[in-house]
């Protein structure tokens, strides 16, 4: 296995497989013509690194017993979602409240789960949902 990263992830193995299978065919070639085959670089393309721009807005309300809140992942990515959410806590006693909550959130552990990355070798689109 390759010890170069861009050949382990993403879409890297099927194009590492493919010039490995091309630069073996063209080795088997060569050795029918009894010539030498030219060494060829099996490694896939290296994907950038990932970066990305954007402006995030939020807009909020709030009293005693509830919050409403709407904003969006942020604005100039590929991806851009609509987030937010409503909370409503009524008293059912004086040292007791009921919560309800309903929300989308965006998960913001990677920049691939939060805005979306683009895959430059297919062009597909993942994450950012």
């Amino acid at each position: 296995m390759s010890e170069v990263s861009s050949d382990r992830f993403g879409t890297g193995p099927l194009q590492h497989a493919d010039r490995v299978i091309a630069a073996a065919a063209a080795q088997a070639a060569a050795t029918a013509d009894g010539t030498t085959a030219a060494t060829v670089d099996t490694d896939a393309d290296a994907q950038d690194s990932q970066q990305s721009n954007g402006v995030v807005t939020n807009l909020s309300l709030s009293g005693d017993s509830y919050r409403v809140d709407i904003g969006s992942t942020p604005l100039g990515s590929d991806i851009t979602r609509i987030v937010g959410g409503v909370r409503w806590s009524p008293a059912l006693s004086a040292f007791s409240r009921l919560n309800l909550v309903a929300e989308r959130r965006a998960v913001t552990d990677s920049l691939l789960s939060y805005v979306g990355v683009k895959d430059q070798l297919t062009g597909t689109t993942w994450g950012g949902r």
